[in-house]
This record gives structure tokens, sequence and C-alpha cells, in this order.
């Protein structure tokens, strides 16, 4: 018995670990990838509202060239810790890759959804970021995607849901970044039956 257990804590460690982005110190996109089908699955179950948002820094390659790649790390991290106490202990937090974050947000309808986004989005503009020249120098885009239970839904569509929040957040840069865009998760029709 105590080994099956001492085996287990050493998977969960292992798997907290695997899931665990060592630059910021949220999880990365395999957990992202797990969460989100985890959250999918509860959704159907319970009939509760969740909110997805991928945001992405503006501009992070002008950072990285003004004052090196240290100063771009530095900001990944105090990008990290802005959107953890901008939202609830309830809310994962995600580095998806790059400068790109993503927050799960559950029992979140969409109108509290858009609240969240904006109010991140406002903490980071107004952040003075560690060796940063002033306020205002680092800002992000969002794309907010609230989803809606539905009976249809399945674990296996949270990639459908990240590649519909990555297009509101390409939207956002392509009009004029600093901003939040947001709708509800449209799912992709199903295939006639054969």
């Amino acid at each position: 018995k105590t080994g099956g257990r001492a085996r287990s804590g050493r998977q969960s460690q292992f798997r907290k670990a695997a899931y665990m982005d060592p630059r910021t110190g949220v999880m990365n996109f395999a957990g992202f990838q797990d969460i989100a089908a985890r959250e999918l699955s509860r959704v159907r179950r319970v009939g509760q509202p969740l909110g997805m948002i991928v945001l992405d820094i503006d501009h992070f390659k002008k950072i990285n060239d003004s004052y090196g790649h240290p100063q771009g790390n530095a900001v990944l991290k105090q990008l990290a810790l802005i959107i953890r106490a901008q939202t609830r202990n309830l809310d994962t937090h995600f580095r998806l890759g790059g400068r790109e974050f993503g927050i799960l947000l559950p029992h979140t309808n969409f109108e509290n959804l858009a609240v969240v986004a904006e109010r991140v989005r406002e903490a980071v503009e107004s952040a003075h970021f560690t060796g940063m020249p002033s306020a205002g120098a680092v800002k992000v885009s969002l794309g907010a995607l609230g989803v809606e239970p539905q009976k249809s839904m399945r674990p296996e569509d949270w990639n459908a849901m990240y590649a519909a929040a990555d297009e509101l957040l390409r939207l956002a840069k392509d009009q004029g970044r600093n901003r939040v865009v947001s709708r509800l998760y449209e799912p992709p029709p199903k295939p006639p039956p054969a």
C-alpha cells in the first residue's frame, strides 16, 4: 500500500513538473490541454459557462531587441504575476508559448469575462515593469471567448475553442493592439452522417 501511495505521489510530482513553465511559474501548453478538456467536461456536466482568454504581449520583439532577452524574461515573469493578481484563485493561468498566455475562467459568463479581460489589459498598461522606462511600456492584446454549456460539447472541443480565442487575439492585433476582442463561442457545424 505504501509503495503504491509513494508511486502515485511521484507520478503526481512528475505530472506537475511536466505541466509547469519554469520561466514564469504558471502552467504550460500541455497543462492547458489537459485542464481545458477537463473544464469542458465539467461545463457539460454541471451546465456552467466557461471563459477562455488568450493574450499576447504587443511588440515583444522590440522589448527584447531594445532591453535584451534577460529583460524580456523578466517581463514574462511580471506579466504572469499581474494576470494572477487580476483573476480569482479558481481561475487557471498558462504560458501557451513565447509571449502568449492563456486564462481559463470557470463559472464565468460572457459579461464578466469581458470585464476581467479589460481589467487585465488595464493592469498591464498601468504597470511599471521592472527595468522598463515607464508605465505603459508593456501592453497586451486579448481574445476573450465565452463558452456556454451545450449538450453536444466534448472534452476534445477545447482545440476548436482555443483556435477561436486565438482568432479573436489576431483580430485585436489587426485592430491596433492593446485591446480586447470578445465574443461567444459558436461550435463548428457537425458533418452530416455518412
